[in-house]
Order: structure tokens, then sequence, then C-alpha cells
């Protein structure tokens, strides 16, 4: 009896841990709480923007994000499948296909389902924390107005 009772501690346990650790989405809330414009992938900053080096642009009516370098050596961009509805509406989710560029490799991540998991407005456009929960792939972008 106390090996049972054991056991069901120690699983209400592990699901209070994991509740813990993610929001609804499924994305970590490291990634929830980044607050600079990046690429990331199981938790590690593939490349992040750095204003005096880096372009950004962003294209509403192809839904498509990018960041780059200002020689394009170093980039990612995330386009919405024609189609896919897509618009910044939190929670809204869409069809994605994100290609990046680091250390001379291209890298394409294409046809994954991409969930708009926060955004904040400010005066020069919208910072949008995008979330792709098969691929454990997330990527803050700002949607210049």
């Amino acid at each position: 009896m106390r090996k049972k009772i054991f056991n069901i501690l120690l699983f209400i346990i592990a699901l209070v841990a994991v509740g813990c650790t993610k929001d609804g989405s499924g994305a970590p809330k490291a990634f929830k709480n980044q607050t600079d414009i990046c690429l990331m992938s199981d938790g590690n900053v593939i490349m992040s923007y750095d204003a005096a080096r880096c372009q950004l642009s962003f294209n509403r009516k192809r839904g498509m994000f990018r960041v780059g370098n200002d020689d394009m050596s170093e980039y990612f961009m995330l386009r919405a499948e024609e189609g896919s509805g897509f618009e910044l509406v939190e929670g809204m989710t869409f069809i994605g296909n994100l290609t990046y560029c680091t250390g001379g490799k291209v890298t394409e991540v294409p046809g994954q389902t991409w969930e708009i998991i926060s955004f904040l407005t400010d005066d020069y456009g919208t910072k949008v924390h995008l979330w792709c929960n098969d691929k454990k792939i997330g990527a803050v972008m700002y949607a210049v107005k």
C-alpha cells in the first residue's frame, strides 16, 4: 500500500514539474521570456539580431519575417505558406517554412506548424514570439510597421 501511495505521489510531483516548465503552447518559459530578436533551437540561440550589423524586414501580405546581417552571410527567415491564413493574432497557428544560414551552412525546415505565442506592440512595430512545437524551434521576430 505504501509503495502504491509513493508511486502516486511521485507521479503527481512529475506532473507538477512538467507543468512548471511549459506554457499552454508547449514553448519553454525561457523562450517565451526571451526579449532579444533571435532564433532558438532546443534552448540554444542559433542567431541573434544586432542592430549595428543586421537588418529586419517584415512583409505582412506574404507573412514573411527576415533577419540578416548586412552581407546576408547569416540570416533567418520564416515565411507562411500561401493560403495558411497568416495574421498577427496571439494563439494563431499557420504552416510556415523556416530557412536559416549560420557558419556558411543553410538549413531548411519546411512545412511546419508555427504558433504565435505572444506579441508586444510598440511605436515601431510588433515583437512576435513564434514557436514550432514539433521541432522545438522558436523565433522572436519584429513585425516592423
